[in-house]
C-alpha cells in the first residue's frame, strides 16, 4: 500500500489547506473586480449622458461625433477622483487574484512533489 510517512502527510496537508485559502481569497478578488467594475460602468455612463446631452449657444451638441465624446470622456474620468480610486482598486484585486492563484499553482505542485517524494521513499 502507497502511503506518506507523516512529516510529508502533514505538509501535503497543509498545502492542501493553503491552497484552499488561496482560491477563497482569488474568488473574493474577482466578487470585489466584478462589483467594482459596475460601479466604474455606472460612473462612466453618467459622464457621457451629460457629454451627450451638453449642447452650445445655438442648440448644437458640443461634443458632435463619437471620437470627441469619447475624448471629453476620457478627459473627464482621467479628472475624476472617485473613478480613479475604483479603477485602482480593480487592478489591485486583479493583481491580488492573479498573486492567489500563482500561490494556489505552487501548493498543488507542492501537494504533488510530496507525494511523489512519499511514494519513492517508502518501503513495502
Amino acid at each position: 500500500m502507497k502511503t506518506l510517512a507523516n512529516s510529508e502527510k502533514d505538509q501535503a496537508i497543509e498545502f492542501a489547506q493553503k491552497k484552499k485559502e488561496k482560491l477563497l481569497e482569488e474568488l473574493g478578488c474577482a466578487s470585489v473586480v466584478a462589483s467594482t467594475e459596475s460601479t466604474l460602468k455606472t460612473i462612466e455612463a453618467a459622464h457621457m449622458e451629460t457629454i451627450v446631452s451638453e449642447l452650445d449657444n445655438n442648440g448644437k451638441p458640443i461634443y458632435s461625433n463619437a471620437e470627441k465624446r469619447q475624448a471629453e470622456l476620457t478627459r473627464r474620468l482621467d479628472n475624476n477622483k472617485t473613478y480613479q480610486d475604483y479603477k485602482r482598486i480593480v487592478d489591485e484585486h486583479k493583481t491580488k487574484a492573479k498573486m492567489c492563484s500563482i500561490e494556489a499553482t505552487y501548493c498543488s505542485d507542492m501537494i504533488r512533489i510530496l507525494c511523489a517524494f512519499g511514494e519513492a521513499n517508502r518501503e513495502d
